[in-house]
């Protein structure tokens, strides 16, 4: 899953007003559904803010494909009243699942930078598992 946030997108809205902003929300989504795949889910999330779904993809593969998309996006150029907007960006984070040592399902760890720990640990409290909120026994 990837997190996607236009940056400075306050501020083309700010100065060339609402029409221009959605102008980029528009481009970028259609970026998003040229370059996802039938299985992926691209959605607006908040004003500026995007989610994408990419099911059945580690961590590393949606950070290769969120790269690609932003050097599509840094491509874009848009004449707005006269001036011309390009080299656009993007913030995005990037959570993967895994398998989990502790119970061999497939979860998040809470804590940032951790695999799962081994079973009965105390830290194995500490997964969550895809699909259920249950934790390793």
């Amino acid at each position: 899953m990837a997190i996607i946030d236009l940056d400075h997108f306050k501020a083309v809205n700010d100065r060339y007003g609402h029409g221009a902003g959605d102008t980029l929300l528009a481009a970028f989504g259609r970026l998003l559904a040229a370059h996802c795949r039938k299985s992926d889910v691209a959605c607006r999330y908040g004003g500026e803010e995007f989610c994408l779904l990419l099911p059945r993809t580690d961590a590393a593969t949606a950070q290769r494909k969120v790269s690609h998309l932003l050097a599509l996006w840094r491509q874009q150029r848009f004449e707005i009243e006269g001036d011309s907007l390009s080299g656009l960006s993007f913030s995005a984070g990037i959570s993967g699942l895994h398998p989990c040592a502790a119970c061999r399902r497939t979860c998040c760890c809470r804590r940032p930078t951790s695999n799962c720990s081994p079973p009965n640990s105390a830290a194995a409290a500490a997964c969550w598992h895809w699909g259920s909120a249950k934790t390793a026994q």
